[in-house]
């Protein structure tokens, strides 16, 4: 198909091919069609449907559990990305994200994230964790954590900070205890619907907070 606009019409010539029944021979249609050109105005593009990038810079001062100091997260390995042993946890439940109950054996950068839960003594932890390509895409999933536990994203540092390397957010509510933190591209969220306490035990073990 073809389209232009000329003299104030518009011109379209469609061309179709096909084989004869009978013959079997291949035949060659066109079909032309003129009507006035419209007035419509054309759309404007959409800037929201562009992607925007902002840059990421360091972390100046200190943060929740310290994670500024926590070694740098590497590879693609759920098992040394996600502990099968934290602390006194233990991991209990490993997977996917967009299919629960089944259990992923590797995880892709750009893809769906992956669910682990940790036990211990009664207490459960449910971590989700991602990896994205750029790192800035792991600040838009903290923000949108962020409006999933929290009303605003809090601009004292002691809670939250974004668009720095690390970024984190702590939440302490009647829902529960939360903290998501990124490192470059890795994205970890953990909470824990019994307390403050229980994530904090959770969170001095983990790895990647601290050296």
């Amino acid at each position: 198909m073809f389209q232009k606009n000329a003299n104030n019409k518009q011109v379209g010539l469609m061309i179709l091919t096909g084989p004869y029944d009978q013959t079997k021979e291949m035949s060659v249609y066109f079909m032309r069609i003129e009507g006035p050109q419209s007035s419509a105005p054309k759309q404007p593009p959409n800037p929201s449907s562009k992607q925007t990038t902002h840059e990421v810079t360091v972390l100046k001062g200190t943060a929740p559990y310290e994670i500024e100091k926590r070694p740098m997260p590497a590879g693609l390995g759920l098992d040394q990305l996600l502990p099968k042993q934290v602390g006194p946890y233990t991991r209990t439940k490993l997977e996917m994200s967009s299919q629960r109950g089944v259990e992923p054996s590797s995880i892709e950068i750009d893809g769906n994230s992956v669910y682990a839960t940790y036990q211990s003594n009664g207490a459960e932890i449910f971590v989700e964790f991602s990896i994205s390509s750029p790192a800035a895409n792991a600040q838009m999933g903290l923000d949108v954590a962020a409006t999933e536990v929290t009303d605003k994203f809090p601009t004292d540092p002691r809670f939250g900070s974004i668009g720095t390397d690390p970024s984190y957010l702590k939440v302490n509510n009647e829902s529960g205890a939360f903290f998501a933190w990124t490192r470059g591209g890795y994205y970890f969220s953990a909470s824990a619907k019994n307390g403050e306490a229980a994530l904090d035990a959770f969170l001095q073990s983990f790895p990647y907070l601290v050296s």
